[in-house]
């Protein structure tokens, strides 16, 4: 760089060294020129003299005198070498030379000497043709003299111009270098450290000063921002270790959240299990109470209760429904449905609170909506529910509509539109966005007037949201609402989705609907044109008269709350032309009851409302076809009040219960034998297994949660047994167990369906109807049975009093009872329990991490036996259970003792376990809480706690034997 940058200087300097040297040759060249003019004019002037010479010029002819003195005159100029006169031949006539030398005397000889003459001071002059030649020779020497004195010349400057140049290069360049350098090194080491310390002169030193006040310039800034970097990076640091701290402070406490969102749903799904239990007890037992025989009084208090703990298991569902959605846990089924049914059995479960509030509910369902779909039917009919009973609830006066639609979407799947109506008090534009919250309503005051948890459309949204669906609400305070959902399902296969077909008989048939609600007539109207019938609508019964006097009509379908009906049905009775009108008779079914025995034979059929398109077709179909029917029809029995077998077929049916508990053991037996069952009970899995080795049996009903072989277990190997000799038995599981995966094990494991909890006792015989159904039909027994069916004894057998059944012993005999290891509850309320958990599926078996807590801070719950002692028969009853109580407990303290001792940890669970039951029977809370706990830490092995708990339990065995006596003594 250095180099390049003294080569530009050279390139500066040396040229005008150049020029100058240049400008003194041309001044040289100039003088030598102007002598040669000299020359040239001298020689012109010789020309003139030539004239003079003779004609004949030969070497021997002498000169003319005049131009001899020409001559010397020409002599006298400076820088003349010589003059030389040739002939026409070229020889030398004449000549002189300044030096005195002589001529060559050959022609060769003179040509080579004239060659060698100067270029630059030689000149031909060519005066006459044909006499010769005289040339005028400058001095070579004088010449070569100039040339070198203009050459010393030039030489000078040149020495002159390089101390100049030296001089220039260091003054200037050698500053301009070192900026350059430093500058260099201030780019490539960043060092601003350095400053030029040499001086040039004026302009150079300005510039080395104004460098250097840029660099400490850039100095003092660096500093600052290295001082400000430094800063920020502390800063950044500090910042980056608040953050990591904040993150992982964040991440434990998304953990804490998630473990506390996990514990929460477990414990919800937990307790909601365990509070299932007792409740379902209570509305078990409420539905036997209610099949008994009460007086008005018995009967209104027993429906309230069971219509008050019914109440609370909807409130429980719901808790549950939406601690499982918010973990994750939620799974929906994939099955095929029927829309149209889902929504018509949601409709008719409202419509009995509707009519309390004196509401209508109609429905609408498009033709376009398929027979089935695939979805889950449960979750759709929940959603149907929530928006139903919200209608319901928030509707004083008019009626609510549930309407069902659909749209395709795609080849696969397609869109189920559901829309629920109402006339209610509507929701403000303002506070529609809160509907759809959990814990919300629209305000506070509505929770006070109308109750609820506010959970019910939270989640009904992340039903739909399950279902990549979309809701919403439009409503106007004071003008009703519209909740709509838009459900995306996937659509059966053309081949396998069922087609209704309208009955031929009802096209061209003439009905006149009489309807007082609008909604409900038109729908009904356009229904039948749907069918080809031919229709009529009337408002009134008067209307109706005018109608059937104007023409005649086949079937009249009457609203039978309107006024006016008995007038109609005196025309009926008196008026011949009346006898031939099919009367269809639409009432909700509870109304039926209220009808006059004489009404009912006018009555072709019966329609419910809301009304249904299978109730609508069998209807009309009933009316046209008195011959085959009486004339008073029931198209569907009343809810799980009809059986689909005799008595005589349900007697030969053969069930085996397979339940280790022996109070859930009699419970069973005696809803079974009460329905006309014979029912063979196997004590656990193992015994089963047994039992089916020995005999066939139709339906198996198992338990899940059993000693030495649970449910699964024995469902595998009599799976496996069939392998060998054929044959398939319907294995049910009746369980409460609600969590993901459980009902995947049980059908993993072999069996065929489950039933969970909440159900009613006349739920579960219906439900087992269906499947003994299924097992007569593929053993091809039900053609035998059928056909037997005249040759069977139609007495029921006799039904035990439910007290006689929960004091019996349990069997002695092993064979008789199938369990001889199970435990004896003889208490009405573990009984109660053990019928919740019979029926639920599941015994209350506490899981391991849960812990028990006293439910009260007495030693016995007094409210329950101050209930059980309300009569002379409660009071034997619980004489009897402390009897039991008493005699249990040493048993109970021996196999503590034992275990304790063997360290059998396992052996004290299970006897902690079994002892808790009968402390529930006799109302020692307290102690049962401890024992539940005692399980717990005896199956973690925790001996610390167990040696604690062990010795509380004793304590509390003590003090409950001291009050139970003194119970028993007064």
């Amino acid at each position: 760089m250095k180099t390049s940058r003294s080569r530009s200087l050279c390139a500066i300097l040396l040229p005008s060294l150049g020029m100058g040297l240049l400008v003194v040759f041309l001044a040289g060249l100039c003088y030598l020129e102007e002598a040669q003019h000299r020359v040239e004019d001298l020689g012109g002037m010789l020309g003139v003299a030539t004239g003079q010479l003779p004609q004949e010029l030969s070497a021997n002819r002498p000169m003319p005198t005049e131009l001899l003195e020409h001559w010397e005159s020409l002599k006298a100029i400076p820088g003349l070498g010589g003059i030389v006169v040739e002939g026409p031949n070229g020889q030398i006539l004449h000549g002189w030379t300044a030096d005195g030398a002589a001529w060559p005397s050959g022609k060769a000889q003179i040509e080579e000497a004239l060659r060698a003459a100067p270029r630059s001071a030689k000149g031909q002059l060519e005066f006459r043709e044909g006499i010769g030649t005289i040339s005028l020779l400058a001095d070579s020497d004088q010449w070569s003299r100039m040339r070198e004195a203009w050459a010393m010349v030039a030489l000078r400057l040149f020495l002159l111009g390089l101390p100049i140049l030296w001089l220039v290069h260091r003054q200037l360049m050698r500053p301009v270098e070192t900026i350059v350098r430093l500058a260099h090194q201030v780019v490539s080491q960043g060092s601003f450290g350095e400053r030029i310390r040499s001086s040039g002169c004026g302009n150079t030193q300005r510039l080395a000063d104004a460098f250097n006040l840029i660099l400490w310039e850039i100095e003092k800034r660096d500093g600052r921002l290295a001082r400000t970097l430094e800063s920020l990076e502390q800063d950044v640091e500090n910042r980056t270790r608040e953050l990591v701290q904040v993150n992982e402070e964040l991440n434990h406490s998304r953990e804490l959240a998630e473990a506390a969102l996990i514990a929460k749903s477990d414990f919800l799904a937990n307790m909601s299990h365990e509070i299932r239990t007792p409740m379902n007890a209570v509305v078990g037992m409420t539905a036997l109470l209610l099949d008994s025989e009460l007086d008005n009084e018995q009967a209104t208090l027993a429906s309230s209760v069971k219509r008050s703990a019914q109440g609370l298991l909807a409130i429980i569902n719901d808790i549950l429904d939406f601690s499982k959605i918010e973990a994750g846990k939620m799974v929906l089924e994939d099955v095929a449905f029927s829309p149209r049914e889902v929504v018509e059995d949601v409709a008719t479960m409202v419509v009995q609170a509707a009519h309390a509030k004196g509401l209508d509910v109609a429905l609408r369902i498009s033709p376009r909506v398929p027979e089935q779909l695939i979805g889950d039917p449960v979750r759709v009919r929940q959603i149907a529910l929530n928006y139903l009973n919200n209608a319901v609830k928030f509707t004083e006066q008019g009626e609510v509509v549930i309407e069902l639609d659909m749209q395709p979407d795609g080849k696969k799947h397609c869109r189920l539109i559901l829309r629920v109506r109402d006339t209610g008090i509507g929701i403000p534009e303002g506070r529609q966005n809160v509907l759809f919250d959990s814990f919300a309503q629209v305000d506070a005051s509505m929770t006070r007037r109308y109750g609820g948890t506010g959970l019910g459309l939270a989640i009904t949204q992340k039903l739909v949201e399950l279902m990549d669906g979309t809701l919403g609400v439009e409503s106007e305070e004071g003008e009703g609402s519209v909740f709509w959902a838009n459900l995306r399902l996937r659509c059966v296969d053309e081949e396998s989705l069922p087609h209704f077909e309208v009955p031929g008989e009802l096209r061209g048939m003439r009905v006149l609907i009489v309807e007082s609600n609008d909604t409900v007539s038109d729908h009904l109207s356009d229904k039948l044109h749907s069918y080809g019938c031919v229709t009529g609508q009337e408002y009134t019964v008067y209307g109706c008269f005018e109608a059937l006097a104007k023409q005649a009509w086949d079937v009249v379908i009457l609203d039978a709350t309107l006024p006016g009906r008995d007038a109609f049905f005196g025309a009926m009775r008196t008026q011949e032309k009346m006898h031939r009108v099919k009367l269809v008779l639409a009432s909700l079914a509870f109304q039926r009851a209220h009808l006059a025995p004489n009404d009912e034979g006018l009555v072709c059929a019966h329609l419910d409302k809301p009304v249904k398109r299978n109730d609508l077709i069998r209807a009309l179909m009933h009316a046209v076809d008195l011959e085959a029917a009486s004339r008073t029809i029931p198209l569907r029995p009343n809810a799980h009040g009809g059986s689909l077998f005799s008595e005589g077929i349900r007697k030969r049916a053969s069930i085996l219960l397979v339940e280790d508990n022996a109070t859930n053991q009699q419970l069973m037996q005696f809803i079974l034998n009460k329905a006309g069952y014979s029912v063979q009970v196997a004590g656990n899995g193992l015994r089963a297994v047994e039992a089916v080795a020995r005999r066939e049996f139709d339906v198996i009903l198992m338990d899940c949660q059993m000693p030495e072989m649970d449910g699964f277990e024995a469902t595998q190997r009599i799976r496996g047994m069939e392998v060998v000799k054929g044959g398939h038995v319907p294995i049910l599981a009746m369980t409460a167990n609600v969590m993901k995966g459980y009902r995947e094990r049980c059908f993993e494991a072999g069996m065929d369906d489950y039933i969970s909890k909440p159900i009613q006792p006349k739920e579960m015989l219906h439900w087992l109807e269906e499947w003994l159904k299924r097992s007569f039909e593929a053993s091809g027994r039900l053609a035998e049975l059928l056909e037997s069916e005249e040759a069977v004894e139609k007495t029921k057998p006799s039904e035990p009093n439910a007290k006689d059944l929960f004091l019996a012993e349990p069997a002695s005999n092993p064979e008789e009872r199938g369990d001889s290891n199970s435990q004896t509850m003889d208490d009405p309320v573990s009984a109660a329990t053990a019928a919740a958990s019979m029926l639920c599926g599941t015994s209350s078996v506490l899981r391991e991490g849960d812990r028990a807590e006293t439910q009260t801070d007495g030693i016995l719950d007094w409210a329950m036996l101050d209930g059980l002692m309300e009569d002379e028969a409660g009071r034997e009853l619980v004489g009897f259970l402390v009897d039991s109580y008493e005699q249990g407990v040493p048993k109970f303290l021996d196999e503590a003792k034992r275990a304790v001792t063997e360290e059998d940890w396992d052996g004290l669970a299970v006897a902690a376990h079994k002892f808790v039951s009968s402390n529930g029977s006799v109302g020692a809370v307290r102690c049962a809480g401890v024992l539940k706990n005692l399980e717990v830490a005896c199956k973690h092995t925790d001996l610390d706690q167990v040696q604690e708990l062990l010795e509380t339990a004793r304590t509390e065995i003590a003090l409950a034997l001291v009050e139970l006596k003194q119970l028993k003594a007064a």
